[in-house]
């Protein structure tokens, strides 16, 4: 059941009310538009939830929100570069609490006058711009920041990322204790570093030695997963193939592309086309996986980022569990499709029923990056290449320190971090699981006794095989209430998905030009560290 927040507007044209649409999609809320504000909003809009029971903190039956109704500008212009104080109060959430950032905000943005009984959660040096209080059962949250709108073409991710988010943020935070979001658990907190195009031709490619990697990340605790090309799977150097059987918990390998020509995965091609492309980098793999001896995550970084929605939707049937491509990559080689404008809150994305973890860059606003992803439970993938570790070799280890500072999080291959891409929910003892991946590695926490499966809107993930340590095997349909036996900590569920059929054109020798290509950039990439 969808919970319902009565939304009041003065006037009702005001900026933001196009995000309602977009959450109404991506969380359980129904927005109930009520023409006309209070006599003391001035102008603002109002949100008004009746808090479920399991959301009620501090006896309160009723949370509201408010903020002013000017438009902020789609286009991002008419910002400025601001620091932010973040106070160190129980009401402000995980990861922002005591932290002072730099974010972006509407030019001139004022500060509030708290009431009596209001705290202030977030600071600027006009004033607080974000205070809660709670009097009578009624709890509720004031922002001085307008919702921010979108332009007819854009899309949430540019007003929820690293530089701009906080003008969401205090409304994001209602929604949750409105019981906007179901009141399901993130996932759990988890991380990986992503290097695209090294091979293992030799212990070192460019700026990564290997060896050395695997004795910093042990030391630092941190992992690093190679987005390696199943085309340079023609040879393997065993003292490379030793590193990686000997170091699992620190180096791992996922899958990036085919050929790594232009845009490979980002081209106009039949569902054949594409079927055989993807059948033809799983047996690639697995030959490479046979010569390294250790497994390589069928997880796939799309090169340049480029993935077609036809070719997302190719992968589960040729044994790819997710992919991991950027929100901003997803949109501009799928323009025009109406699920771009809805990226970049969600703990993954499943599009075409295929989930997509996102990543980042290495360098940038990482630190801002760091906080949003682990608010928003989603994955902390952040990726380079050989070349950003040329004159920092410090770098993976000042960022893995930032995160590990979170909390408890788990460093681990993309296989792992895919099959941690759960929500749950325990309603007295039955544990409700909204899956987020197609093969899912789920704790049982103590009191379940009974599970139920909440089918995905954005997939048919409707069959389900799960396997227990004390259970065996049994499937189960997405819906279905079943018992969990007692003893059993944790389950495997994976998706029922109909393979590809074998590929009818068969795949011979290698092809020269790619193959030419990846020699001559391989060699530059080699020759780097040699020419600096």
């Amino acid at each position: 059941m969808k919970q319902e927040i009565k939304v009041r507007v003065s006037p009702l044209e005001s900026s933001g009310l196009d995000l309602l649409e977009i959450f109404e999609v991506l969380q359980p809320i129904t927005f109930a538009r009520l023409p006309g504000g209070r006599a003391d909003d001035a102008g603002g809009i109002v949100f008004e939830a009746t808090l479920p029971k399991s959301s009620r903190a501090d006896g309160a039956e009723r949370l509201e929100f408010a903020c002013p109704a000017t438009q902020s500008d789609p286009a991002s212009t008419g910002l400025t570069e601001m620091p932010v104080m973040f106070s160190d109060l129980p009401a402000v959430p995980f990861p922002f609490r005591g932290r002072k950032l730099n974010v972006r905000l509407p030019s001139g943005t004022a500060g509030l006058s708290p009431m009596p009984g209001e705290l202030a959660l977030a600071t600027t040096a006009g004033g607080p711009i974000w205070v809660a209080g709670a009097r009578n059962g009624v709890g509720w949250h004031r922002s001085s920041l307008p919702l921010p709108s979108l332009a007819i073409d854009g899309m949430l991710q540019q007003v929820l990322n690293a530089d701009r988010f906080l003008e969401l943020l205090p409304w994001l935070e209602f929604l949750r204790q409105a019981g906007g979001d179901g009141n399901f658990a993130p996932p759990p907190l988890r991380a990986c570093f992503m290097v695209d195009d090294p091979n293992l031709h030799w212990p070192r490619y460019g700026f990564v030695d290997y060896r050395e990697l695997a004795v910093r990340a042990a030391r630092e605790n941190y992992h690093v997963s190679f987005a390696t090309v199943p085309l340079d799977g023609w040879y393997t150097h065993p003292g490379a193939a030793h590193l990686f059987q000997n170091n699992p918990r620190q180096l791992s390998l996922l899958v990036h592309g085919n050929d790594h020509t232009h845009y490979e995965l980002a081209r106009e091609r039949t569902a054949e086309q594409c079927l055989d492309l993807l059948r033809q980098a799983g047996d690639r793999v697995e030959r490479l996986e046979r010569a390294v001896g250790c497994e390589i995550s069928r997880v796939m970084a799309a090169p340049h980022g480029a993935c077609s929605e036809a070719m997302l939707q190719a992968m589960p049937a040729c044994g790819f569990e997710s992919a991991v491509i950027s929100h901003g990559s997803l949109r501009a080689h799928n323009q025009g499709k109406p699920w771009t404008r809805r990226l970049g809150y969600l703990p993954s994305e499943i599009i075409q029923g295929c989930p997509v973890l996102p990543r980042w860059g290495v360098t940038g606003n990482t630190h801002n990056t760091i906080l949003l992803a682990a608010y928003l439970g989603q994955p902390i993938i952040l990726r380079g290449h050989h070349a950003d570790l040329r004159d920092d070799a410090e770098l993976l280890g000042r960022l893995a320190n930032l995160i590990n500072g979170l909390g408890p999080v788990t460093w681990g291959n993309m296989t792992e971090l895919s099959r941690m891409n759960y929500q749950m929910r325990l309603e007295a003892d039955t544990l409700r699981i909204r899956p987020g991946g197609l093969k899912l590695n789920v704790p049982l926490p103590a009191g379940a006794r009974q599970m139920v499966i909440e089918a995905p809107s954005a997939a048919t993930w409707n069959k389900w095989v799960w396997t227990g340590a004390s259970a065996g095997q049994r499937q189960l349909n997405s819906g279905e209430v079943v018992d969990l036996p007692r003893g059993c900590e944790k389950i495997f569920l994976a998706a029922v998905v109909a393979p590809a059929a074998s590929s009818v054109n068969g795949h011979h020798g290698l092809p020269l030009w790619p193959l030419l290509r990846r020699l001559l950039t391989e060699g530059r990439d080699r020759l780097q560290p040699m020419a600096g």
